[in-house]
């Protein structure tokens, strides 16, 4: 199937987005969604209110429109199948691990390898387990190793 110019457009910008924003602080993402508006000559989505950006949106591959992650954000209930749940075990789907757990997909899907940055706290490693989990144990294996600003090469040897 032969894309449109329009929707060709739109996966750039969306490539563009990711490419040189991804590890961008969220105020650092902002002026570069600001500047992409202003260059895109109207081909970006239609922002609901003044702090959205790019960040927020993705092309749907049917109609090529910019649809906002939140509508791929499942609607979580608690699990009231287990008397005391583990709360810690508890993953809860957010805007930012749907969105990272479909970048991971992308990146996966064309057999390539990607280095997973981001400050403490932000659930890399959640998103990143979450997402493994749908894969066979017996035919990809992974290892998680957690690095902090007190890992040196020393310790990790």
């Amino acid at each position: 199937e032969t894309l449109s110019e329009h929707h060709y457009e739109r996966l750039f910008l969306y490539c563009v987005t990711w490419a040189l924003g991804g590890m961008l602080p969220v105020q650092d993402r902002a002026k570069l969604s600001k500047e992409m508006v202003e260059l895109c000559d109207g081909n970006h989505p239609r922002f609901m209110s003044e702090e959205e950006t790019f960040f927020e949106y993705f092309v749907d591959e049917g109609n090529s429109e910019w649809i906002h992650w939140n509508t791929k954000v499942p609607t979580w209930e608690y699990p009231t199948s287990e008397e005391k749940p583990r709360f810690a075990r508890l993953i809860i789907p957010t805007l930012d691990s749907v969105r990272l757990e479909s970048l991971l997909g992308l990146v996966t899907s064309v057999d390539k390898q990607a280095l997973f940055v981001g400050g403490p706290g932000t659930a890399k490693t959640t998103a990143i387990k979450s997402f493994m989990s749908q894969f066979d144990s017996d035919e990809i294996r992974q290892k998680s190793i957690t690095f902090s600003s007190l890992t040196t090469p020393q310790t990790f040897q």
